[in-house]
């Protein structure tokens, strides 16, 4: 069996080649449901090309119809569907761009485990599409050629017991394997973007009152700044803070370095400043919204995460916020002071 990969003659730049080009023939051996099979992979530049006359092919031409892998990219998932990203976010898996990281399997010895597994390429097929019901409710729309991992290997979404369409395939006796159901995302209220602001300020911003020299006569005002490392906090606090009423523009807040990228920062009018020192005082009868926010906020300002979820700050307030909010959804913590290098 030999699968061409093809790039458009005269254009090099348009059709990007999907490995390198260090041999013009590359021989693999299939593996798993393509075990001896033999497959070469050729850096064509036409759709069709002429076999070399020296070549012991019964043939003249091939037809370079598609690219990719050996299936012709015939799995597809219909555009809605979310998928997991590494980092516990969910996407749309029409959304994903090449660069993203989304949670994938590996096999480690008998057992299979999750990995990320970056996304290198992404495009869109019109097809006939199957409905895959869950007995949960959930609802998948996959194209018939699609493989989900069951208890009994990966499985194509429709197949045949007997005959050329013969495959592995879907029944109502498998089970699928996976992360399970994603829960729907929660609203955000009003209640749930202030506790957020208060994590946000009181764990990464900078609010302080003084004087300062204008017009030659001393004033007393406060000020405000925020500079997380991130842009997307930080457009998801600018956001909020619209959302209280208060206008804030971004700076660059630090110039980019050897190794590290620029930094922006978010600075409210002077107005503004006053709501902000509302915000950051905790409710008298805080919600549960309120005190989800706040969990949210802090750990966008103070937060990581690996074997456990962590998040460092000196302010004993907001450590002893913070640890009511995880008490009330459940969460054990721990409260331990950090070793000074």
């Amino acid at each position: 069996m030999a699968e061409f990969r093809w790039r458009l003659a005269d254009d090099d730049g348009g059709q990007p080649a999907l490995f390198a080009e260090e041999e013009l023939v590359q021989r693999h051996l299939g593996r798993g449901e393509y075990a001896g099979l033999e497959f070469l992979h050729v850096n064509a530049k036409r759709i069709v090309t002429t076999v070399p006359p020296a070549s012991r092919m019964p043939f003249r031409h091939t037809i370079n119809a598609y690219r990719g892998c050996s299936h012709a990219c015939v799995y597809c998932l219909e555009g809605r569907t979310r998928v997991l990203l590494a980092d516990g976010r969910m996407r749309e898996i029409g959304a994903l761009v090449p660069g993203d990281v989304v949670v994938g399997t590996m096999r480690s010895g008998r057992d299979r485990r999750f990995v990320g597994t970056p996304v290198i390429d992404h495009w869109a097929t019109t097809r006939p599409a199957y409905r895959v019901v869950l007995e949960d409710g959930t609802e998948l729309l996959a194209s018939a050629d699609h493989r989900f991992l069951t208890e009994r290997g990966w499985k194509h979404v429709v197949g045949a017991r007997h005959g050329v369409a013969r495959r592995p395939h879907l029944t109502t006796s498998n089970t699928l394997l996976g992360v399970g159901g994603f829960p729907e995302p929660r609203c955000e209220t009003d209640e749930y973007r202030r506790g957020y602001l208060c994590g946000m300020i009181r764990g990464d911003g900078h609010l302080g009152r003084g004087r300062y020299l204008r017009d030659g006569r001393r004033r007393d005002g406060s000020r405000f700044r925020l500079a997380p490392a991130d842009m997307e906090p930080l457009a998801r606090f600018r956001a909020y803070l619209t959302s209280v009423g208060v206008r804030a523009d971004v700076f660059e807040f630090s110039a980019a370095t050897a190794g590290c990228p620029p930094t922006s920062a978010v600075r409210p009018t002077r107005e503004g400043v006053s709501a902000i020192e509302a915000v950051v005082a905790r409710p008298t009868s805080p919600t549960e919204e309120w005190h989800r926010g706040l969990l949210a906020g802090a750990f966008d300002a103070e937060g990581s995460f690996g074997q456990v979820v962590r998040i460092a700050h000196a302010d004993p307030e907001l450590l002893g916020w913070i640890c009511a909010s995880l008490s009330r959804f459940g969460f054990s913590w721990v409260l331990s002071r950090l070793q000074d290098p």
